[in-house]
């Protein structure tokens, strides 16, 4: 419960950041020449805005949820968009140094945070699937050992009460396997975007990463994880 009650608070945190965003920008929009106000600016309050309603509806969604995890990789993405912009916004505007900083800072008061929360539900995404894979692959043995038992029983029992059971634990065994596939190939999905993430935010803090560096430094081998 009280869990769920510091995820609640961080998440209405998100949301209150990207208002603050939101607000500073349309300030910025406000001391706009006409010429801007309803382009650039417009076009980068928009995506602040779009912003605020991902993270709001991302937050209703259960933790680990798929659509959830869009939802939160289409708002950092939007806000990376902000930051390519900004500078251009800034040249255009002359809004001064003040204001570009104040709006930095509001970007990464947000995208930071917002970052986190998207790893930790990538990390509940994995868990959640793998156990999924975990039953599948139990059921998959299960119903393996089924089908070889009725089949061995079948040689030398050819009845057709037999036959009809090699036939269920063979049409068992079969989607037990189809199940497994799918199972297999979301964890492998989820796995491989955790650490997508991982080597993207993270990468310079990693064990790995730490140990190649040292590696490189040592030895004058470029790390391949960067070439």
């Amino acid at each position: 419960m009280g869990r769920q009650m510091a995820d609640l608070r961080k998440e209405f945190r998100l949301i209150k950041a990207a208002q603050k965003l939101c607000r500073d920008l349309v300030e910025v929009e406000g001391h706009a020449d006409k010429r801007y106000r309803f382009s650039i600016c417009q076009d980068i309050r928009h995506k602040s805005e779009r912003v605020m309603h991902l993270i709001r509806k991302a937050n209703v969604l259960p933790a680990g949820n798929e659509q959830r995890i869009q939802m939160q990789q289409e708002a950092d993405e939007l806000l990376e968009e902000i930051k390519d912009l900004l500078w251009v916004m800034g040249k255009l505007l002359t809004i001064g140094v003040k204001y570009e900083a104040q709006i930095e800072l509001s970007i990464e008061n947000l995208q930071i945070p917002l970052r986190n929360w998207m790893e930790t539900d990538q990390k509940k995404s994995v868990a959640q699937n793998e156990q999924r894979f975990e039953k599948a692959s139990q059921k998959l043995e299960k119903a393996k050992a089924a089908y070889e038992m009725v089949s061995n029983y079948y040689e030398e029992n050819k009845t057709e009460r037999v036959n009809a059971a090699l036939i269920e634990s063979k049409a068992r065994f079969r989607l037990a396997r189809e199940e497994y596939v799918k199972a297999k190939e979301k964890y492998d999905a989820v796995l491989k975007q955790l650490r997508n993430t991982q080597d993207r935010y993270h990468k310079d803090d990693s064990v790995l990463y730490e140990v190649l560096k040292e590696i490189s430094k040592k030895t004058g081998i470029e790390n391949p994880l960067e070439i």
